[in-house]
Order: structure tokens, then C-alpha cells, then sequence
């Protein structure tokens, strides 16, 4: 993985890359994760490599980067860290930020089924009196605030 520099790789190729390794190699090569995308790669991982990598890291770190994803994948998360290990789980949630919490609470409320469980809560609202272009000029100003994904 060395090979590749982090900042080149979306966390799906950083992942493919990980499951392409030896067992051996796959556990020294977890560690070279960004810290930002450790959550993010994690969930782009077979479920069998998960719990290797949230074992990797504190619950800090990994609290950290979850806080950089959408609420939808934030919650996947926290779902998924719970049928691993649901002390780390928790350990994880309380390291989040307030807000962060209440979205996930509020998502996790949903079932399998219902379309819910599949929404973020993040929105982007616009006035009816502004133009396409304001919205676009707007959009791309809060993106850079706040660091926005599309």
C-alpha cells in the first residue's frame, strides 16, 4: 500500500487493496491507514476484514474518523461495530459528538425495510427566490466551510 499515496485513494481502493493482501501483510498494511478514513474503509471491507480493523485503532481514532462521514454511513457503522463488539460500540458513540449522536439514534429508529434506515440526515435547502446559479454558488461556499462531500 505504500506504494500508493493515501491522498490518491478513495477508501473503496484503499479497501480492495487490503483484501488483496496476505493475512500477514493485511494487518501491518491496516495501520497505514489515514486516521480520517479509518471508519470509511472499514465499511468498505467484506464484513470478515471489519473487526480486524476497528481492532486496530482506539475508539478515539475511530470516533474521529466517523465523525467525518454521513450520517447514513455513520450509523451503518455504529450498527455494524455493534454486532462485533457492542462495548466498543458504545466506547465509540460517546466519543462522538452530541450531534453526531442524535443522528444516529434518530436513523437507527428505522428497520431494515423501511426507506428511512437508508436516508441522511444532512439537507440542503433553498429559497424559491433564488436563482439555479445562487444555489449552485451557495452550495459550493458551505462545501468549502464545511467540508462538504458530494
Amino acid at each position: 500500500m505504500n506504494e500508493h499515496p493515501h491522498d490518491e485513494l478513495h477508501p473503496s481502493e484503499i479497501a480492495k487493496l487490503l483484501k488483496d493482501l496476505p493475512e500477514k501483510s493485511f494487518n501491518k498494511a491496516v495501520q497505514s491507514i489515514p486516521k480520517e478514513l479509518i471508519a470509511d474503509v472499514a465499511l468498505e471491507l467484506p464484513d470478515r476484514y471489519f473487526e480486524d480493523v476497528v481492532e486496530s485503532f482506539t475508539t478515539k481514532e475511530i470516533a474521529k474518523s466517523l465523525s467525518e462521514l454521513e450520517s447514513d454511513d455513520q450509523t451503518d457503522f455504529i450498527q455494524e461495530l455493534e454486532e462485533v463488539d457492542h462495548n466498543k460500540a458504545k466506547a465509540v458513540f460517546d466519543h462522538l459528538n452530541s450531534d453526531d449522536q442524535e443522528d444516529i439514534l434518530q436513523l437507527k429508529q428505522y428497520g431494515e425495510d423501511e426507506a428511512g434506515a437508508y436516508m441522511q440526515v444532512e439537507v440542503y435547502t433553498a429559497n424559491l427566490e433564488h436563482t439555479v446559479n445562487d444555489v449552485i454558488k451557495g452550495f459550493a461556499t458551505l462545501r468549502k466551510k464545511v467540508h462538504l462531500k458530494i
